[in-house]
């Protein structure tokens, strides 16, 4: 990785999706590897299965930049809402 080239929109995305994963999971994608190769797994776009993660769609977009923050705002919301739509008892 080149430290020296300034982050991008892409490169936040990504970490918003790293993060949301951090979230539902409680641990870092790769947390018993070693740095090296995660960031070899990283560079080839190797990334930990998120199929049975709350929000793992979202996640994978993120990673394979398949989305924009404002997206990943927007399907947090909707699932948001679908969420406290459960919660409230209907009269």
């Amino acid at each position: 990785m080149d430290w020296d080239i300034p982050p991008t929109v892409e490169d936040d995305v990504f970490g918003l999706g790293t993060l949301i994963y951090f979230i539902m999971t409680g641990v870092y994608p790769y947390k018993e590897t070693p740095s090296d190769e995660v960031e070899k797994s990283f560079m080839e776009g190797e990334f930990p299965d998120t199929s049975d993660i709350i929000c793992g769609d979202i996640i994978y977009q993120c990673w394979h930049q398949k989305t924009t923050a404002g997206a990943v705002s927007t399907m947090l919301e909707h699932i948001s809402h679908q969420h406290n739509a459960r919660e409230i008892p209907s009269l």
